[in-house]
């Protein structure tokens, strides 16, 4: 399969993991008739442009695999790459966090139709979550993907994560890297961060490369 040919060491291989797979599939085309999702709706490309693409954070950060993690999602919209990884990885804790009531509302029921009892929804800005005790320096890992530029995004969600050990992870293309690293090196100096890129990822069939920027608090 793709993800052992991608080195995914995930729990996708388990009969009730393929079967919550192929349930988001079916709530993502159920929910995308009242809203907008996703332009992504042939099965082929959620297999990999959602699914594959969301795990392969797991290629760039072994971690995942050694100890449990408080991760969040931050404007996951309709629920990637956070529910993805929660299937695939019932070890750790997931909040999916997103401002628009429609997207969480969404994502809480699909939750709740998934059974994903180590995944939940929150209504708020990331911004605003890091003065909520509940929230703050709480996140070993924040994961970012289609929502901004990358100074926003560290302004926006430095404050999730755990003092000293929590890492920013940031799907990014390696042209999008290119073109924001001067904005990026700057903004994560500014917060005091150590900024890396992963190695280029290959996604299956031609459907595009995938790259890292992952953050530390110095």
């Amino acid at each position: 399969s793709a993800l052992s040919e991608m080195g995914i060491e995930s729990a996708m291989s388990a009969p009730e993991s393929q079967e919550q797979v192929r349930t988001l599939y079916r709530e993502l085309l159920r929910g995308n008739q009242k809203m907008n999702l996703t332009r992504i709706t042939a099965w082929e490309d959620y297999l990999i442009k959602h699914v594959l693409d969301s795990l392969l954070i797991e290629c760039v950060l072994p971690a995942l695999h050694e100890r449990d993690m408080t991760i969040a999602d931050v404007g996951c919209g309709a629920g990637i790459p956070g529910l993805p990884l929660a299937i695939a990885n019932g070890r750790h804790r997931f909040v999916e966090i997103d401002s628009a009531g429609k997207k969480i509302a969404f994502v809480a029921a699909v939750i709740d139709t998934l059974g994903l009892d180590n995944c939940r929804a929150v209504q708020r800005r990331a911004n605003e979550m890091e003065f909520d005790d509940e929230f703050s320096a709480s996140f070993d890992l924040v994961l970012v993907r289609a929502v901004g530029k990358v100074p926003v995004m560290i302004r926006e969600c430095r404050g999730l994560l755990r003092r000293k050990t929590g890492i920013l992870a940031l799907y990014k293309t390696p042209g999008s890297i290119e073109e924001e690293r001067p904005a990026a090196e700057a903004a994560a100096a500014a917060a005091h961060m150590i900024m890396r890129e992963s190695a280029q990822l290959e996604l299956p069939a031609g459907a595009g490369s995938r790259q890292f920027l992952l953050l530390t608090q110095k």
